[in-house]
Parts: C-alpha cells; sequence; structure tokens
C-alpha cells in the first residue's frame, strides 16, 4: 500500500521533536525570516520572545528531514501547527492586537489562518457577482499595493471546476478593492442556495445565517480553491465527553435516516460528518482496525470506499468531523458513543485492492483526552 498522490496538502511530520523546535528558534534568531511571514493570530512564545508558529515548524523540518516546509500548505492550517507545538511543550499565545480577527460588519470577513479566509456571503455575492475587500484582508491577496486602476486576474476552483475572476481597485478619492467573478460562479451560488437568492431578491442586509464563502490559498499563484458552507453545525448542540446513543442523537437532531447505523453518517442539512468508532468489534461485524491512542484517530474506512471523499475532502468541503468513540459494544448504556469532539483529516493509505479499506488518521482539534 501506498499514500494516495491525490491527497492535496502536504503533513506536518510526525517525527518532528522538540528539540527539533527549539533548533529552527535558533536558527530564527539568527537569520530571521521575512516579514510576509508573520502570523496573523497567533505566536509561539519562548524564552520570553514570540516567533511565528508555521515559520518554526517549516525550519525545524529541515532538521528533522533535511527539508524545508512550504507553510501555506500545512493541512488544517495555523490551528493544526499550534497544536502540534502545544503537544510538544511549546506555549501559543493569541497576538496583543485588537485587529487580529478581521471581522468586519459591512463585509463579514475572517482570516481563519494564513492560508484560508472566510465571507459571510451578502447580497453583493448572491446578485452582483462580487463582493468588496476591506483594507486589512487586503494582504491576504496580496494586494496591498495595488494602484487605483489596477487589476489582476485570478482563479476560484471548486472541486473540478474553475472559475475566473479578477481583483480590482476602483475610486481615486476613496480606493476601493473589489473581488468580481463572472456568471457562471453566480450562478452556481444562486443554485446552491435558492432560498438565500430569493431572500435577497427583495432583502439588503446580511442575515446572521446566510452561508460563508471561504477561500483557501494553493500553491499556484492567483489560483485559490472556494467552498461553501453552511452555518448549521452540529457540534454547537454536543457537548464534548457526553455519552450518546444513536436513538439520542437521532431526537436530538431530528434524524429518519436508517445510516445513522453506519460508521461514517453525513446528517442532512448539516456540515458535519459523524464517525462512529468501536474499538474491539463483535465477532459478526467486520474486523476494522480502529483505535485511538488520545494522540492520533487510527481507523479504516468502508470496505468499498463509497464514504472515503467525505473524509479527504472534509476541509475543502467545509464539513467537521465529529468522532464518537467507545471501547466495545457494551461499554454505555443504550449501547451510547463518547462524543470526542472535532477531528482534523490528516492522511490516508489507500489499497487498490477491492474490499481492502484505506486506512485513515485524524487529529483531535478538541481535548479529547
Amino acid at each position: 500500500m501506498g499514500s494516495d498522490p491525490g491527497t492535496p496538502r502536504l503533513k506536518i511530520p510526525p517525527n518532528i521533536t522538540q528539540a527539533h523546535i527549539i533548533k529552527a528558534i535558533r536558527d530564527i534568531e539568527t537569520s530571521g525570516y521575512p516579514d510576509k511571514n508573520e502570523s496573523r493570530k497567533y505566536d509561539l512564545l519562548f524564552e520570553g520572545k514570540c516567533y511565528p508558529p508555521e515559520i518554526v515548524l517549516s525550519r525545524a523540518n529541515t532538521f528533522a528531514n533535511g527539508v524545508l516546509l512550504d507553510v501555506s500548505e500545512f493541512s488544517g492550517g495555523e490551528q493544526f501547527a499550534n497544536k502540534f507545538l502545544k503537544e510538544r511543550g511549546f506555549e501559543i499565545i493569541l497576538k496583543d492586537d485588537p485587529l487580529i480577527d478581521f471581522e468586519y460588519e459591512s463585509h463579514s470577513w475572517k482570516i481563519i489562518s494564513d492560508t484560508t479566509i472566510t465571507k459571510q456571503m451578502d447580497k453583493s455575492s448572491f446578485k452582483h457577482h462580487g463582493t468588496g475587500i476591506p483594507v486589512d484582508i487586503r494582504h491576504f491577496f496580496d494586494i496591498d499595493s495595488m494602484k487605483v486602476g489596477e487589476r489582476r486576474e485570478i482563479v476560484l476552483s471548486q472541486g473540478i471546476l474553475s472559475y475566473i475572476a479578477h481583483l480590482e481597485m476602483l475610486n481615486e478619492k476613496n480606493p476601493r478593492t473589489r473581488l468580481i467573478w463572472r456568471v457562471d460562479l453566480e450562478s452556481t451560488i444562486q443554485s446552491t442556495f435558492p432560498v438565500w437568492s430569493k431572500y435577497f431578491d427583495t432583502n439588503t442586509k446580511t442575515h446572521a445565517s446566510t452561508p460563508v464563502m471561504k477561500f483557501i490559498k494553493t500553491p499556484s499563484k492567483d489560483t485559490y480553491r472556494i467552498s461553501f458552507e453552511e452555518t448549521k453545525k452540529a457540534s454547537t448542540s454536543l457537548v464534548l465527553k457526553t455519552v450518546y446513543s444513536r436513538d439520542e442523537l437521532k431526537d436530538l437532531f431530528t434524524i429518519a435516516d436508517a445510516s445513522i447505523k453506519n460508521g461514517i453518517f453525513k446528517p442532512k442539512d448539516f456540515s458535519s460528518v459523524w464517525l462512529f468508532i468501536t474499538e474491539e468489534k463483535t465477532p459478526d461485524r467486520t474486523q476494522y482496525k480502529d483505535y485511538f491512542d488520545g494522540v492520533s484517530l487510527h481507523f479504516e474506512g468502508q470496505t468499498m470506499k463509497r464514504t472515503d471523499d467525505l473524509i479527504i475532502n472534509s476541509e475543502m468541503d467545509g464539513n467537521e468531523i465529529l468522532v464518537f468513540y467507545r471501547k466495545r459494544k457494551n461499554e454505555f448504556s443504550n449501547y451510547g458513543f463518547r462524543y470526542l469532539g472535532r477531528f482534523i483529516y490528516y492522511s490516508h493509505t489507500s489499497n487498490e485492492m477491492p474490499l481492502e479499506p484505506t486506512k485513515f488518521i485524524l487529529y483531535p482539534f478538541d481535548d479529547s483526552r
């Protein structure tokens, strides 16, 4: 078996140790790093000094594996890098800057990490094939120095589809930056969210639950992966480490779909994928090798591989992965599972042999210990 060549994101190599990270910090103290690589929201605090977490990990990999990592391609972005460093004994702090969240009432942009940004969609997104870009968001699209009258073409990629768009600077007296896409993407947005499209026929203000448009930087210059997220996340209705039976989950989320009995389940109308993991299977069940060691979750997908893409593409599709776990079937009353919280897809290994399941590794986003 070998790693699937289609895996879109680089992974932080698990063999990077605390010693490698300290060597990287010493190297940064000596050689520095470009201003453009400054972290946006978090710092690694070491011996009273602050360092950008992703840059530290990128340098640490040169000591562990002999190559510098491209920080723009870390799976999970800034949050995953922070978690990796915390697990190795380092302190991560929030920057002392009131603008770090980049939330704007008029445009509702938010920077999630150095590689990911979201925009809560408004009437302009649905009806005027574009959106304004606030001044403090320009650096994400690398247009800080754009002049009035300039225009730069970019590509917005969604799965196998690519949409041509452009960035432009308007209005000499009060410079304003806009992102404009063509009618093909506008049609996709309207057909994906017909209720919201109709809502903005007669309303101008953004509603609190309008969809979110996510942009993720890619290695290709001026190309961004996009996805659309409904704001409904199942995790907001669940309590970490609480035991839930499938019947209780069905009642809580009004689920009638019988496929909730499967190990991998996508609840309708939620941007969530649920994993039901039983470590020790009964003899009448397929003997998948699944376990959580407190640091990472190892599990095997379904033998027909029909749900593999739900896990592999979870970040790109805007779906959270929720894990329900038990040691054995009767560990809890009513055959329940303990809710371990949100997990991040890390890697998978495929087998071309028929009926051989894909092997996955996930890391917890919430504290699941």
